[in-house]
C-alpha cells in the first residue's frame, strides 16, 4: 500500500478543492511506515513480554483468567513473573554519561518537566529509546514546538544514537553547519524546521546513515560531495529546502537510495543534468516537483526508462518543453505516477500501459489540444485515484466505468465535459470523492448514484443539472460535502437531506430552489451552507439549532422583515453574508457577540441607522459590506481596526470627516 501513498513533497500540487474538505493523503502515515520499518529489532526480553508462552502456544484462555486446572495456574504464575522479569529488563536505567546528556538537552529545550531529571529510568523520558545497556538509541522528538536553538554537541555525546527525529518542530533554529553527530546514526530528519546553514561537511562520518530528511527548511548551499560516502543511504530529501546549484553526477554512486525527492529546491541546470539519476537502479520513488531552476525539453526523460524498480513517480509544475516520451510506458512496476500541472499539449495515452497504477494524475494542463477523456483506461483496472482535472478535455464521459470499480476518487472538474452522466458510474461502489464541478454536464443526477454509498465528498457545482433535488441523495448516508451549487435546480429541498448526519458542508447556491428551509433548520451538525442566490422567501429561517455553524451565505434570495436575530445566537459565524435581500430595520448592537466573524456582507438591503455601534466593535472583520441601505451618521474614529481590509459604504447617508484609512491596509468604497 506504501506505493498508494502521495510521496512527501510540495513540489507537488495537492488537489484539495477549497470549498470542501481536504482530501490529500497525509504525510504523517508516509512517516509512520518509515519509522516502522526502521525500528530495531525487539529485544528477546520484550518478546516475550508480548508473546510469553505457555502451553498449547499462544496460551490458554482459562489460564489467562485465573481459572483452570492446577496446572493451568502454575503456567499462568509463569506467565506473570516471566512478563515483570521482561518489563524490568525493557526499563533500564541510563548510563550516567546519557542522563548527563537529556539533562544537558532539557536545560536547552525544557521537554520533560522537572520530576523526569531526577530519574534514571529510561522510560521515564518520553520520546526517548534506550538499548538495555542504558544508552539512548533514539530521539523521537517530532513536533513538539520546539521554540529553542539547535544545540550542537549534545548529540554526539549519545554514541549509539540511530534515530533522531526533529520534524515538524518549526520554530527549531540555528546553524547545522557545524553540528556533530554519532557515527551510529542512520536516521536524521529535521524536516519542516527552520534550521538554517549547510549540511555539515562532517557528514561523511555517518556510514550508517540510511535516511536523510532536511525538506521544508531553510538549509542552503550545494550538496557537500562527501554525501557521495554515504553508502547505506536509501532516503534522501532535499525538497523545499535551499539548497541549490547543480546536483553531482556521481550522485549516481549512491545506488542503495530507493527514495530521492529534489521538488521544489534551488537546484539548476537542465533535464538531460539528471541522467546521473538513471544509476538509481533501486529507486522506488523519484519526485522531481516544481524545479523552477531547471529547464529543457521532456524528451530528455527517457534516461527514466532504465528504473524498471520505480513504483512511485512524480513530475509536476515545471515549465519544461515538449511531451512526456511515450517509452515512460515501460515503467510496468509504477502504482503511483502524478502529472499535475505540466506545460504538455497531448494527454499522455501511454499511461494505459502501465497496469499496476493505483494512482494516477494528469491534471491542470490547461492546454490539451481538443482532448477527450481517454476510452481505454478501463485498462487500468487497479486504479483507485484518477484525476484529469482542469485540462480542457471535450466530449461526453466514456461508459467503462464497470472497469474501474476500484476507484476511490475521481475528478474531471473544470474541462468542458458535455452530455450526462452514464449509468455505469453505478458500479463505483468503492468511491469516496467524485468531483464533476466545473463542466457542462446536463440532464437530471441519475437514480444509479444511489449505490455509491461510500461516498464522502460530492461535488457537482456549475454544470447545467436541472429538475428537482433527487431525494435518494439522503440515502447517501457517509457524505461529509455536498456542492450541487451554480446549477438549475429547482422545487425544495427534499426533507430526505436530514438523513445526512454526517454533512457538515452544504452548498445550494446559485439554483431555483423555493421553500422548505425547515429541512436545513433540522441539519444541525452543519458548520457551512450556502443558500445564496435562489428563489427563497417570507422570513429568515430560525437557524438558531445550528451552532456549529461557521460559514453562513444567504445573500440574493427574498428574505424580508428586520434583522434575523437568530443568527446572534450562533456565535461560532466567521462569514454571514445576508446581502442583496429585503430585510430592514436598525442592526442590533448585539451583533458584537460574534466576536468571530470576518467577513460580514449587508449591502443591497433597507437597514438603517446612525452609527451602528455594534459593528464598529468587530475586531476581527477583514471584509464589512453596507453599500445600499439607509445607514446614516458620521463614520467613528474606531471603526478601523488593522485588520479591516475592505470597506464598502456607497449608496447611504453618512457624513462627516474620515477616519485615519492610510494607517490600515483598507480599501474603501463609496462614501
Amino acid at each position: 500500500m506504501m506505493a498508494l501513498l502521495p510521496p512527501r513533497s510540495r513540489g507537488s500540487r495537492s488537489d484539495c478543492h477549497s470549498r470542501n474538505i481536504a482530501s490529500c493523503f497525509p504525510r504523517a502515515l508516509v512517516l509512520a511506515l518509515l519509522l516502522l520499518v526502521a525500528l530495531p529489532v525487539p529485544s528477546a526480553a520484550s518478546h516475550l513480554a508480548s508473546n510469553a508462552a505457555i502451553p498449547g502456544g499462544k496460551g490458554d484462555k482459562a489460564a489467562m483468567i485465573g481459572g483452570g486446572s492446577p496446572d493451568q495456574q502454575h503456567a499462568r504464575s509463569n506467565l506473570l513473573e516471566t512478563r515483570a522479569s521482561a518489563r524490568r529488563a525493557t526499563r533500564p536505567n541510563l548510563a550516567d554519561s546519557q542522563l548527563r546528556a537529556l539533562l544537558d538537552l532539557n536545560a536547552a529545550w525544557h521537554l520533560w518537566p522537572t520530576n523526569s531529571n531526577r530519574s534514571r529510568r529510561c522510560d521515564q523520558w518520553d520520546y526517548v529509546q534506550c538499548s538495555k545497556q542504558g544508552f539512548i538509541i533514539a530521539l523521537e522528538l517530532s513536533d513538539l514546538d520546539i521554540n529553542a536553538t539547535m544545540p550542537l554537541n549534545i548529540f554526539s555525546t549519545m554514541p549509539y544514537l540511530r534515530r533522531l527525529v526533529l520534524a515538524g518542530d518549526y520554530f527549531l533554529h540555528g546553524s547545522i553547519t557545524h553540528l556533530s553527530l554519532p557515527t551510529s546514526l542512520r536516521v536524521l530528519d529535521v524536516s519542516d524546521t527552520s534550521l538554517s546553514g549547510w549540511l555539515p561537511s562532517t557528514i561523511n562520518s555517518l556510514p550508517a546513515l540510511t535516511h536523510l530528511d532536511v525538506s521544508d527548511t531553510p538549509i542552503s548551499g550545494s550538496l557537500p560531495s562527501t554525501i557521495l560516502s554515504l553508502s547505506a543511504l536509501a532516503h534522501l530529501d532535499i525538497s523545499d529546502s535551499s539548497i541549490s546549484g547543480f546536483l553531482p553526477s556521481n550522485l549516481s554512486r549512491l545506488s542503495g537510495l530507493t527514495y530521492l525527492n529534489i521538488g521544489a529546491s534551488n537546484i539548476t541546470g537542465r533535464v538531460e543534468d539528471l541522467s546521473w539519476a538513471s544509476g538509481l537502479t533501486n529507486l522506488h520513488t523519484l519526485v522531481m516537483g516544481r524545479m523552477l531552476g531547471v529547464t529543457g525539453d521532456f524528451s530528455a526523460l527517457t534516461f527514466l526508462t532504465s528504473l524498471h524498480a520505480m513504483q512511485s513517480l512524480t513530475i509536476t509544475d515545471v515549465s519544461w518543453t515538449g511531451e512526456l516520451p511515450v517509452l515512460l510506458g515501460t515503467l510496468t512496476s509504477l502504482t503511483y505516477l502524478d502529472l499535475d500541472g505540466l506545460p504538455t499539449t497531448q494527454f499522455p495515452r501511454w499511461v494505459t500501459d502501465l497496469p499496476a497504477l493505483r494512482y494516477l494524475d494528469v491534471g491542470h494542463s490547461h492546454n490539451y489540444r481538443s482532448g477527450v477523456v481517454p476510452q481505454d483506461l478501463s485498462r487500468l483496472s487497479q486504479l483507485q485515484h484518477f484525476d484529469a482535472s482542469g485540462n480542457g478535455l471535450v466530449g461526453a464521459l466514456p461508459d467503462y466505468w464497470t472497469a474501474l470499480n476500484h476507484l476511490t476518487f475521481l475528478s474531471v472538474s473544470d474541462n468542458k465535459i458535455e452530455g450526462s452522466i452514464p449509468s455505469t458510474f453505478s458500479a463505483l461502489t468503492a468511491l469516496n470523492e467524485l468531483s464533476l464541478l466545473g463542466n457542462k454536464i446536463e440532464g437530471s443526477i441519475p437514480a444509479t448514484f444511489s449505490a455509491l454509498t461510500s461516498l464522502i465528498n460530492l461535488l457537482l457545482r456549475a454544470n447545467r443539472f436541472s429538475g428537482p433535488i433527487p431525494p435518494f441523495l439522503g440515502s447517501l448516508t457517509g457524505l461529509t460535502s455536498l456542492d450541487l451549487s451554480d446549477n438549475d435546480f429547482t422545487g425544495a429541498i427534499p426533507e430526505t437531506l436530514t438523513n445526512l448526519t454526517g454533512v457538515s458542508q452544504l452548498f445550494l447556491s446559485n439554483n431555483q430552489l423555493i421553500s422548505r428551509l425547515e429541512v436545513v433548520e433540522k441539519m444541525t451538525w452543519l458548520n457551512t451552507l450556502d443558500i445564496s442566490f435562489n428563489n427563497f422567501s417570507s422570513g429568515f429561517p430560525d437557524l438558531s439549532s445550528l451552532p456549529s455553524l461557521m460559514f453562513l451565505g444567504a445573500g440574493g434570495n427574498h428574505f424580508h422583515g428586520p434583522f434575523p436575530n437568530v443568527v446572534l445566537k450562533l456565535t461560532s459565524l466567521v462569514m454571514l453574508d445576508i446581502g442583496q435581500n429585503e430585510l430592514d430595520g436598525p442592526i442590533p448592537s448585539d451583533i458584537s457577540k460574534l466576536s468571530s466573524l470576518m467577513s460580514l456582507h449587508l449591502n443591497h438591503n433597507d437597514f438603517y441607522g446612525e452609527n451602528p455601534l455594534g459593528l464598529f466593535s468587530l475586531m476581527n472583520l477583514d471584509s464589512l459590506l453596507l453599500n445600499n441601505n439607509r445607514f446614516s451618521g458620521r463614520l467613528p474614529s474606531t471603526l478601523v481596526t488593522g485588520s479591516l481590509g475592505t470597506l464598502n459604504l456607497q449608496g447611504n447617508g453618512i457624513s462627516g470627516p474620515l477616519p485615519d484609512f492610510a494607517r490600515w491596509n483598507t480599501s474603501i468604497q463609496g462614501l
